[in-house]
C-alpha cells in the first residue's frame, strides 16, 4: 500500500526558526550582500556558535544523509566538522578574499541547502544595528486605557506602573493577535551600548506553516520582497516608548502588506496588555532615521522635556547652579585684551582692524547666543539628527484698520481682500488646475476643522507650511545663527527643537504636536 501523501493543514502557529530558504532566494542575497565584509565574518562565526548552532547548521561531511554526487558538482568541498569550519572562517579575517567570494561559500558550499529565517534575521538585524539610520523610527508611546463609567475607553491620566516585559509570553500573546491575518517569524535580540530589545517580525501571506509553503511563495513569480512584510519594533528599558518601523514597506506598493504590517502594531499594546490592565499605542508626532535620536527625545533619559535651550538643566554640573551658564557662557564676549591682540600689527592696518574686529565681536555675539537658544543639542557631531522637520502655521493672518484681513497681492492686480467674519473670498485669484495635491500629515483635519468653526471671532489663516530636510536639521538652524543669517533673538522656541517632534501645528505662536498623524 502507498504511503499517504502528507497534507498542510492551515494553523495560526508561528514560523520555525529552523525553516530553510534556497541560497538562490534574492531576500537572502540582499541581507547578505548589504553586509561589510568583516561583518559577514563575523555572522558565520556567530551562526557556529554553540547557542546558534542549532538553527544555523551548516552543511559538513559528518552529514549522515551526505550525497556524494553534490560533493563532485560544488564549488567549495564541506569541512570535516564545525570546529575545522570555524578555523577556515577565523583565517579568512586574515586573508584579502573580496566579500563576493565569502558571499559565494556561504549559499554554494557551506549553506548550499538553505538559510534559515533564522540565519536571515540575524544577518537584517545586524545590518540595522551597524546602519542605524537605514530605517524610519516612530516613536509612540504606551499609555494605559479604562472602561469609564460610560463603556467608552479612556485613557489614565494619573502615572501607572508600566508592563512587565517577558519575552516568551510577549512572544505567544503576539502570535495569537497576528496568527489568523499571516504567518510570522519572530526574533529577538539585545543590545546592551543602547540598552534596548528589538524585535524583528517577518510576515508570510500564506495560510501553511510548513517548509514546503515557504518554499513555494518563494518560488512564485513575485517581485523580490513581494512575498514577505517585516516590521521591525525596538523596546528601550525602563520608558513608555515604543519605536516601530515598517522595514520593507517601500518596496511593496498597494495595501495588503501596508494592512498586514499595521496588524502587527496594533498587536504589540494587546500582547503586552493583561486582564484589569490594558494599553495602546498612543503617537508623539516623532520620527528620526536615528536611534539615538529617539533615545535622547523619547527615552529612559531626563531630556524628554527639556530639549533645546532647556537642556542645561537636564545635565548634572556637579553641584554647581544651573542658573550660572548665562554667566560662563559671557566668558566669550571679546575683551579690550582681544581687541588690543587684534590691533597688534600696527597702525598700517588700523581701519582694517576694526573691521575685523567688529566682524569678530558680531561672531562671537552670535555664537553666545545660539549657544544660549540651543543649549547642549544641536551640534553636527552630537549623533542625534532630525532629517524631516515639518511646520503648519494656524495663526490667524493680521487685519488692517478697517477690520478686513490683507492678502498679499501680485504685481499690477487689485487687492485682494478676505472678509475675516465670513472667510469668504472677495477677489477671485488665478490658480493652476488639473494637478493634484500631495497629501501630507498636515492637512487638516476634521476635527481640526471643527475646532475653527467653534471659535467665535474666527478669522482667515494662511495655509503656511515650512518644512526643514537636511542631515541634521537643528544643527542646521544652529549654524544659521551662528553666522548671522538667522536672528536667534527673534527666532521662535520651536526653532531650536525644544519641542522635541518632527511633526506639528503651530498655533498662537506655540507648537501643537500632530497627534493624529498615521504611520
Amino acid at each position: 500500500m502507498a504511503p499517504r501523501a502528507r497534507l498542510s493543514v492551515p494553523t495560526n502557529a508561528a514560523l520555525s526558526h529552523s525553516h530553510r530558504l534556497s541560497p538562490s532566494n534574492r531576500d537572502v542575497y540582499k541581507a547578505l550582500s548589504r553586509l561589510s565584509r568583516p561583518s559577514l565574518l563575523s555572522l558565520a562565526l556567530e551562526w557556529l556558535s554553540d547557542s546558534n548552532l542549532q538553527h544555523c547548521l551548516p552543511y559538513t561531511l559528518a552529514d549522515e544523509d551526505q550525497d556524494d554526487a553534490d560533493d563532485e558538482d560544488a564549488p567549495y568541498s564541506a569541512a570535516q566538522s564545525i570546529e575545522e569550519l570555524t578555523e577556515i572562517y577565523e583565517e579568512l579575517r586574515g586573508r584579502k578574499d573580496s566579500k563576493r567570494e565569502i558571499i559565494d561559500r556561504i549559499m554554494e558550499g557551506d549553506w548550499r541547502r538553505g538559510i534559515s529565517l533564522y540565519q536571515l534575521a540575524m544577518a537584517e538585524t545586524r545590518y540595522v544595528m551597524e546602519h542605524q539610520s537605514s530605517q524610519k523610527w516612530h516613536a509612540l508611546r504606551l499609555t494605559s486605557i479604562r472602561d469609564d463609567d460610560s463603556g467608552h475607553d479612556t485613557e489614565k491620566r494619573e502615572e501607572e506602573e508600566l508592563p512587565r516585559f517577558r519575552q516568551q509570553t510577549f512572544l505567544q500573546n503576539l502570535q495569537r493577535e497576528i496568527g489568523p491575518f499571516a504567518k510570522a517569524h519572530h526574533y529577538f535580540m539585545r543590545d546592551e551600548e543602547l540598552r534596548i530589545s528589538l524585535l524583528r517580525v517577518q510576515l508570510y501571506d500564506l495560510p501553511y506553516n510548513s517548509s514546503q509553503a515557504l518554499q513555494d511563495v518563494a518560488l512564485a513569480k513575485r517581485g523580490p520582497s513581494e512575498g514577505a512584510k517585516s516590521v521591525y519594533a525596538v523596546f528601550p528599558d525602563a520608558t513608555a516608548y515604543v519605536y516601530v518601523s515598517l522595514g520593507s514597506s517601500s518596496n511593496q506598493p498597494g495595501t495588503d502588506g501596508k494592512s498586514l504590517q499595521r496588524i502587527v502594531i496594533d498587536a504589540i499594546p494587546k500582547a503586552l496588555s493583561r486582564p484589569q490592565a490594558r494599553y495602546t499605542l498612543k503617537t508623539t508626532a516623532l520620527s528620526a532615521k536615528s536611534l539615538p535620536s529617539l533615545l535622547a527625545l523619547r527615552g529612559s533619559g531626563r531630556s524628554n522635556t527639556a530639549s533645546g535651550g532647556w537642556s542645561i538643566f537636564v545635565e548634572d554640573s556637579k553641584g554647581s547652579n544651573a542658573l550660572d551658564y548665562a554667566e560662563s557662557a559671557s566668558n566669550d564676549i571679546l575683551t579690550p585684551a582681544d581687541n588690543k591682540e587684534n590691533m597688534q600689527h600696527g597702525e598700517k592696518r588700523r581701519l582694517e582692524t576694526i573691521g575685523e574686529t567688529n566682524d569678530v565681536q558680531n561672531r562671537k555675539r552670535w555664537k553666545r547666543i545660539a549657544e544660549g537658544r540651543f543649549g547642549r543639542p544641536g551640534l553636527e557631531c552630537d549623533g542625534h539628527g532630525i532629517e524631516r522637520f515639518e511646520v503648519r502655521i494656524d495663526d490667524a493672518f493680521p487685519k488692517s484698520d478697517d477690520g478686513k484681513t490683507i492678502v498679499s497681492r501680485k504685481r499690477d492686480q487689485p487687492e485682494d481682500r478676505i472678509d475675516g467674519s465670513h472667510q469668504k473670498v472677495v477677489t477671485k485669484t488665478s490658480s493652476k488646475s488639473g494637478r493634484k495635491k500631495r497629501p501630507s500629515l498636515l492637512d487638516k483635519t476634521q476635527n481640526d476643522e471643527m475646532d475653527e468653526s467653534r471659535e467665535a471671532n474666527s478669522t482667515w489663516k494662511p495655509d503656511v507650511r515650512i518644512l526643514f530636510h537636511g542631515a541634521h536639521v537643528f544643527a542646521g538652524i544652529r549654524k544659521l545663527v551662528e553666522q548671522g543669517v538667522v536672528d536667534g533673538e527673534k527666532m521662535p522656541g520651536w526653532m531650536t527643537g525644544e519641542a522635541g517632534v518632527s511633526i506639528g501645528v503651530v498655533k498662537h505662536g506655540r507648537m501643537m504636536a500632530k497627534t493624529d498623524a498615521a504611520l
